[in-house]
């Protein structure tokens, strides 16, 4: 059972979603989200070394409102020693943080890169 207005999925004896208080369906409600999936060019907008300065720059870019992906970030303790010493992992490199090209320039403004 999902719930047609928030699409949280509930065991079947329940018949309302208790978030929304709308009756439950059968199947997963379309949205655009899942039913066309759209390419986007992602542009790195941030190069760090630091976890600290990631958390706060992707703080500041969602409240602002633009998306952003920190590649890298899960794997840097996969291999080898982690981010002992460096600040990260030798073999992965420093994390990049990326955005829609299209919220490329205002990201930078935000954290004040050029």
């Amino acid at each position: 059972m999902f719930c047609p207005k928030c699409g949280d999925e509930f065991i079947p004896r329940v018949k309302e979603c208790p978030d929304c208080n709308v009756s439950l369906i059968e199947k997963v409600p379309k949205t655009e989200t899942n039913s066309n999936p759209e390419y986007v060019e992602l542009v790195t907008v941030l190069v760090t070394r630091d976890m600290g300065e990631l958390m706060i720059a992707k703080s500041l870019l969602e409240a602002e409102g633009i998306y952003c992906f920190a590649k890298g970030e899960k794997i840097q303790n996969l291999f080898g020693y982690g981010s002992l010493g460096a600040g990260y992992n030798l073999l992965v490199g420093p994390v990049q943080l990326q955005v829609a090209d299209a919220d490329a320039n205002d990201a930078r403004a935000i954290l004040g890169k050029s």
